[in-house]
């Protein structure tokens, strides 16, 4: 069986990595370089429990996603209730993808919390992108700030100003107290 390394993260075989306990799968193994050949991680094996936590997180997710994407909320409310923050987080972005509007409605009345997402910004540029007026308006009424820079450093007003969608920059600009 290869072993390769990079760091702190093992990959057995071709596809598998464990890092820090848990494991996924990797898209590109192969342009990982072979670790050395000192053993270091010759005995390295999943942590079993990590392994069936992080297995069990991945169904909620995939039972969410399902939720949100088919418009049940019934489900989806059942879901959230246990739901961790990141959870939560994920269920928006997927409500936001899907053009689901009252599943983000649901979501952001369930105890989703703007100001500690760190995806807050990703989540409102993609409703931007999507040229989704009415997502955008939710979620900047639920809290998302529309002066937060993303990672190329535009903020969501410059990303709806360069998407040219007028109705979606006069929101922003009513949100920033702008004239």
């Amino acid at each position: 069986m290869k072993k390769y390394c990079i760091g702190r993260t093992l990959i057995i075989g071709l596809s598998l990595v464990i890092a820090n306990g848990a494991f996924g799968i990797d898209p590109k193994p192969e342009a990982v370089q072979p670790s050395s050949s000192d053993g270091m991680y010759a005995t390295a094996k999943p942590n079993a429990a990590a392994v069936k936590a992080q297995s069990q997180a991945n169904a909620r997710r995939r039972q969410i996603m399902a939720a949100v994407r088919a418009g049940d909320t019934a489900q989806l409310t059942q879901l959230l209730k246990s739901a961790q923050p990141s959870e939560i987080s994920d269920a928006l972005r997927w409500a936001v993808v899907f053009k689901e509007v009252n599943m983000a409605r649901l979501i952001l009345n369930s105890g989703y919390n703007a100001s500690q997402d760190t995806n807050r910004n990703h989540i409102l540029n993609l409703a931007i992108n999507n040229n989704d007026t009415e997502m955008v308006r939710l979620l900047v009424n639920k809290g998302l700030a529309a002066n937060i820079e993303g990672m190329r450093g535009r903020d969501a007003l410059e990303n709806a100003r360069r998407k040219g969608n007028q109705a979606i920059v006069d929101i922003l600009v009513k949100a920033k107290g702008l004239k």
